[in-house]
């Protein structure tokens, strides 16, 4: 049971396109207003904030309806699962189907329930149980068709959580063994409550495909799993980024997720990575694979959190709690995969972050390197590199946008962190 602790805004603004640029269908959005982050995102488009819905091709949110709360997963199916108002105060686990809200049946509501991941085939939801009372924290998976409710409890473990379900009913998250503080480690379990750990390095399980594959991070490096050949893949972060994570995993095996680096003066910051093995052997920024398709989206950063089933779009939030966060979106509209040439690397830039020296590298005269920090102020405005080396030893410690023009007026825009 849910008792409500904020009030909704009573008016709504419309949630206007900021930026919204396009190489072909391929397109990418963002989001103006604070606390719009886009938690969950379906192969037509549709998402979902923690108490709105999203359309990508109008790129606008809604509140949800007044007495709905925690939206926080939809599939395929446009099924949202979140809280509705009991007509006493209270709220209660509910499902959306065909634009109907229903209350599940068969929960205790004497402890309160946190909602995260929806089967595509509606079959399940998954997420995390809280006993105020006894101080337990467990994973959960609810049976849609049959009703009932499993927590998945074992005394082996002290407190855990389920993020994401597939179709199959094998939810993933993390479980904890430590009696005192917290080391959470990357699991899967399944309705019968069987529990299997993935590491048992510091980590969590962010989500399951309907391949088997789950993504998370373990340590420093993001990972994917095939849970029936038991194939483990590992990832390092970026460069000289401190960690990196996986978040979501299309059914054809597009992961995304975040880089995060700690920024002198701005804290850590995170920045939307993407993997396939089409694009390359290690992560990829987003950023760098959207400007193959000429796609200037130099101000991104933030995480992406999860990407629809069939590969095409992905949702996620600018850097910061995700609850003040700003949403954005890309649709790849089945260009991305199948096109490696867009990937061949002409123009490559690196180290990233860096110290002194940034090596430019292309197969184009450059005309000119022009250095903006993130207010928009321009620093530096160069037309002669030596050897494609720009010296950035002056700059503090940071992040700055570059734009470098190329013979022919073409224009490459790319972010990096200077150390």
């Amino acid at each position: 049971m849910k008792k409500i602790y904020f009030i909704k805004r009573s008016t709504l603004p419309i949630l206007w396109l900021m930026g919204s640029v396009v190489f072909g269908q391929v397109q990418f959005k963002k989001l103006t207003e604070f606390g719009t982050p886009i938690l969950d995102i379906n192969n037509h488009g549709q998402g979902i904030h923690g108490n709105g819905y999203y359309d990508f091709e109008t790129n606008t949110s809604s509140f949800t309806e007044d007495n709905v709360i925690e939206t926080n997963a939809i599939n395929n199916a446009g099924q949202v699962i979140g809280f509705i108002d009991d007509g006493a105060g209270s709220y209660l686990p509910a499902l959306k189907t065909g634009g109907v809200w229903t209350a599940l049946i068969n929960i205790d509501h004497s402890i309160s329930y946190t909602f995260y991941g929806l089967s595509e085939n509606g079959k399940y939801a998954i997420g995390q149980t809280a006993d105020d009372q006894t101080f337990e924290y467990w994973p959960f998976i609810y049976n849609i068709e049959t009703q009932t409710m499993t927590v998945i409890s074992s005394d082996l473990y002290e407190y855990g959580a389920g993020y994401a379900i597939n179709n199959e009913g094998v939810g993933v998250g993390w479980l904890d063994d430590l009696p005192i503080g917290t080391v959470r480690m990357p699991a899967y379990f399944t309705e019968d409550g069987n529990i299997t750990l993935i590491q048992t390095d510091y980590g969590e399980a962010h989500y399951i495909n309907d391949n088997h594959q789950i993504v998370g991070n373990y340590g420093e490096h993001a990972f994917i799993f095939n849970k029936e050949t038991n194939d483990f893949q590992s990832f390092s972060p970026i460069g000289d980024y401190d960690n990196a994570a996986f978040t979501g995993i299309s059914d054809n095996g597009i992961a995304v997720g975040y880089s995060e680096i700690f920024v002198e003066g701005e804290g850590f910051m995170r920045f939307p990575i993407i993997y396939h093995n089409e694009l390359g052997n290690e992560i990829q920024m987003l950023a760098d694979v959207l400007a193959g398709f000429d796609i200037d989206v130099t101000d991104l950063d933030g995480q992406g959190g999860r990407i629809s089933s069939d590969g095409n779009y992905i949702g996620g939030w600018t850097s910061g709690p995700a609850f003040f966060a700003m949403g954005w979106a890309v649709n790849f509209d089945n260009q991305l995969l199948g096109t490696k040439d867009l990937f061949a690397h002409s123009f490559s830039y690196y180290p990233n972050p860096v110290n002194d020296v940034l090596n430019i590298s292309t197969q184009k005269t450059i005309q000119n390197v022009a250095i903006f920090n993130l207010a928009g102020q321009q620093l530096v405005d160069q037309s002669k590199l030596s050897n494609g080396q720009i010296d950035v030893s002056s700059l503090s410690s940071g992040v700055y946008a570059f734009k470098v023009t190329l013979e022919g007026g073409e224009v490459k825009s790319f972010k990096i962190v200077k150390k």
